[in-house]
């Protein structure tokens, strides 16, 4: 959650508009549906289970960035040529980063991709980011 507030403060001190995208799966693990995906403002859309994986794809393809985890959005913001940032727990950056690169990694060391450990995640590193994406 502290990751998440960091990237929305940062996006929106930068006027940069946010979309949340993606699927919760807690209803079907028996739990209730999440609060919003990111806070509600006038540059923040949460599109959280709205969406088809055609309409996912769209927003991906409109995105001028991605600031996502190690998943099947990831890997489609790699193929669309998208610049990333690739957010992980360390169980993931020991199984994913820390081995030998294979076809799901392909995109990690592009000069458009960032990444880091959650814990490691800086207003810095948002920062960077979203001059890399080209904005102000």
């Amino acid at each position: 959650d502290h990751v998440v507030r960091m990237i929305c403060d940062e996006a929106a001190r930068q006027g940069i508009t946010l979309v949340a995208i993606g699927r919760n799966y807690m209803e079907q693990r028996g739990g209730p549906r999440h609060e919003p995906a990111i806070p509600e403002n006038d540059h923040a859309v949460d599109l959280v289970d709205q969406l088809s994986v055609p309409g996912t794809a769209k927003v991906v393809e409109g995105a001028v960035g991605v600031i996502c985890s190690h998943s099947s959005i990831c890997l489609l913001a790699w193929w669309l040529d998208k610049p990333n940032l690739l957010l992980y727990p360390e169980e993931v950056y020991r199984r994913v980063v820390m081995r030998p690169r294979d076809g799901y990694t392909f995109g990690l060391d592009r000069p458009t991709t960032r990444h880091a450990l959650f814990k490691s995640c800086t207003p810095e590193l948002i920062r960077e980011f979203l001059l890399l994406v080209g904005q102000p």
